[in-house]
């Protein structure tokens, strides 16, 4: 089921549709508690879940907030590439939804540099 999940969020990520990894995280919520704790804590789930508060519910501070992950301390494995651009399109949207407006092309670099992608979700190549 794992790694059916995990192909499924992949796929629909690729493609964007959005409503499909919402509809699937519902449906594993009323799973019993163990095996849906352990299905919704895969990186593809969790990744999943970035997306749908990022592009569907448009919901940065939560993407941000599921990114940083500062509650249940789970990690990730920093080798996956889709975390840096979502890190990114969190920041963007935040800074947009405070300006009411898109930014500028200067102002989504300043952003950018303002707001890096902390360790746990980029290293930098280091090891």
């Amino acid at each position: 089921m794992r790694d059916l999940s995990t192909a499924l969020i992949s796929s629909w990520l690729s493609a964007g549709n959005y409503s499909k990894i919402s509809t699937l995280i519902t449906a594993l919520h009323k799973l019993p508690a163990a095996p849906a704790a352990r299905l919704l804590n895969v990186q593809a789930m969790r990744i999943g879940a970035v997306a749908i508060a990022l592009y569907e519910d448009k919901d940065p501070d939560k993407a941000i907030e599921l990114l940083l992950d500062d509650e249940q301390r789970r990690g990730w494995a920093v080798s996956t590439t889709a975390l840096v651009p979502l890190w990114k399109a969190a920041w963007q949207l935040k800074i947009k939804k405070e300006l009411g407006r898109d930014l500028t092309a200067l102002e989504a670099i300043k952003t950018r540099r303002e707001h890096p992608p902390p360790a746990s979700i980029f290293f930098g190549g280091a090891t």
